[in-house]
């Protein structure tokens, strides 16, 4: 939540807008103070019995003074030697944090009724096995890059599994106010002249340089994601780049990326591009401020 004040009033307007009488609410955050883990424990009878052992190891990971809520799912069951385990992936949220999301959606009369993490969300996307753009991604490994308004997250895909995320707290509404005190225009102006293309790759004149210069930092913490899946693989190189959210339209981003990294980068703009075994959607990314929220739908 950026601004829950504006949030609340944003929400408001929205639903009144669109007309949506629907109270139930599927929501996905986006947070550094997220804690994930995989947990090899004993095989447990029930989650009564494996809640307690799960909280007990999450807890030798928590920061000390907050208190977060533990959620978990069990991914498989094995049997070696005889003796019963279990792989769970657990995730501990500050419960500060879904206590004021909870409070925006109270105040608008809503009710959530599922709450995930960004990453486990494009896990479960990755998982299944997907082609996007008409390239098949399975088995293969790639960053993913979600441009949003208020920050930018880089994910690590290896092999189906988002095994990293990194969050950069600038996202493109820093770039149109960027861009608006360059220029001495209001942001919808800004908007306006970063919607044009200005020649992002060859024009070194303003507001192209400003922009790079606003790029250059998700590029050094995009090569830093792509050193660690060269690492996690052994060495083997990464296959490309696919961006999406509102900053991946914007003109020239994709050809900049595509010749810093050395790579090729795609561009996906809605879900009519993604193809799997879950049921198809033309739902846009590129106007939703909440992108990798959006998978929710799928």
């Amino acid at each position: 939540l950026a601004d829950q004040a504006l949030d609340r009033s944003a929400l408001h307007t929205g639903l009144k807008q669109q007309g949506v009488h629907a109270r139930n609410v599927h929501v996905s955050i986006n947070t550094n103070a997220a804690i994930l883990r995989d947990l090899d424990l004993p095989a447990a009878a029930s989650e009564r019995e494996l809640r307690p052992m799960i909280e007990m190891e999450m807890k030798q990971y928590l920061p000390a003074g907050t208190q977060y809520a533990i959620d978990f799912t069990v991914d498989r069951q094995d049997a070696v030697a005889g003796a019963k385990s279990m792989l769970v992936h657990a995730a501990a949220v500050p419960s500060d944090t879904i206590a004021a999301y909870q409070a925006v959606f109270r105040d608008a009369r809503l009710k959530p009724v599922v709450m995930d993490l960004h990453q486990n969300v494009m896990n479960k996307l990755f998982s299944v096995g997907v082609s996007i753009n008409g390239e098949d991604i399975s088995g293969k490994n790639y960053a993913v890059l979600d441009l949003s308004v208020y920050q930018t997250t880089i994910y690590a895909v290896i092999n189906n599994q988002v095994e990293l995320s990194r969050i950069i707290p600038v996202g493109m509404g820093n770039l149109e106010r960027m861009i608006s005190d360059r220029l001495q225009v209001n942001l919808s102006e800004a908007r306006q002249r970063l919607a044009s293309d200005f020649g992002l790759v060859s024009d070194n004149t303003e507001p192209a340089e400003s922009v790079r210069r606003f790029f250059n930092q998700h590029l050094t913490e995009t090569r830093k994601v792509l050193q660690f899946i060269r690492g996690k693989s052994g060495g083997r190189e990464v296959d490309g780049c696919i961006l999406f959210g509102i900053g991946a339209v914007m003109p020239g981003v994709s050809q900049f990326l595509t010749e810093s990294l050395g790579m090729g980068v795609d561009v996906l703009r809605s879900h009519s591009r993604i193809k799997s075994a879950n049921r198809k959607s033309t739902l846009s990314f590129v106007s939703h401020v909440n992108a990798a929220g959006a998978l929710l739908r799928m």
